[in-house]
C-alpha cells in the first residue's frame, strides 16, 4: 500500500471521528440547554468536558494528512480553501467551546447546587448551539468539496451556503416557537 492511500486513509478516519465529535457535542449541547437540574448540567458538561482530545486529534489527523495528500497532487485550489476552512473551524470551535466551558463552569459554582436564573441563562446561550450546527454543516460542505474537486470559487460558495444553513438550522433550533412554556427549548412533543 502506498503511503499515499495510508494518508487517505487517516483523512478519512480522522473526518468520521471529527463527525463523531461534533455529534456528541451535540447531543451534550442539547442535553445541556433542556437541563432542569444542577446534576443535568454536570452530566451534559461531562459529556462536553471529554470532546476537546477527540476534537484536537481529529482535526490534527484531518490536517497532516490533508497536506501530505495536498502536497503530493499538486492540487492547490481547493484544498487551500478546504485548509483554511478547518483552521477557521477548529480555532473559533475552540475558543467558543473553552468560553462557554468556563461560563458554564463559573455559573454552577455561583449557583451553589441550585438551578439560578443566570445558571439557566448559561446553559441556553444560542452561541454554542450555533457553533455545533455550523461546524456539522461545514463537514458536510467540505466532504462535498472533496468529492467534488470544484474551484476555488465554487468551493467558497459550498462553504458559505454551509454557514447559511446552519445558521437557519441554528436559528430554527432557538425560534420562540420551539420553546415551551419554562423556556427550554426543543420540549415541544
Amino acid at each position: 500500500m502506498s503511503w499515499f492511500r495510508v494518508a487517505l486513509i487517516l483523512h478519512l478516519i480522522g473526518v468520521l471521528a471529527l463527525a463523531g465529535a461534533i455529534a456528541l457535542e451535540l447531543a451534550g449541547v442539547l442535553l445541556l440547554r433542556t437541563a432542569r437540574t444542577v446534576e443535568q448540567v454536570r452530566s451534559a458538561g461531562g459529556i462536553m468536558r471529554r470532546l476537546p482530545p477527540l476534537f484536537g486529534s481529529s482535526s490534527g489527523l484531518i490536517l497532516l494528512s490533508g497536506i501530505y495528500m495536498m502536497v503530493r497532487l499538486h492540487s492547490y485550489g481547493w484544498t487551500i480553501v478546504a485548509l483554511v476552512a478547518v483552521v477557521l473551524m477548529s480555532a473559533l470551535g475552540s475558543a467558543i467551546g473553552k468560553r462557554h466551558g468556563q461560563a458554564v463552569m463559573a455559573a454552577l459554582k455561583q449557583s451553589k447546587g441550585s438551578m439560578t436564573s443566570n445558571l439557566q441563562k448559561v446553559i441556553s446561550e444560542d452561541l454554542i448551539l450555533r457553533n455545533t450546527i455550523n461546524g456539522a454543516c461545514i463537514v458536510i460542505g467540505l466532504t462535498a468539496i472533496m468529492v467534488a474537486k470544484p474551484t476555488v470559487v465554487a468551493s467558497v460558495i459550498v462553504l458559505v451556503v454551509a454557514v447559511l444553513i446552519g445558521f437557519a438550522i441554528s436559528a430554527r433550533l432557538n425560534a420562540p416557537a420551539a420553546k415551551n412554556r419554562s423556556g427550554h427549548a426543543g420540549e415541544t412533543i
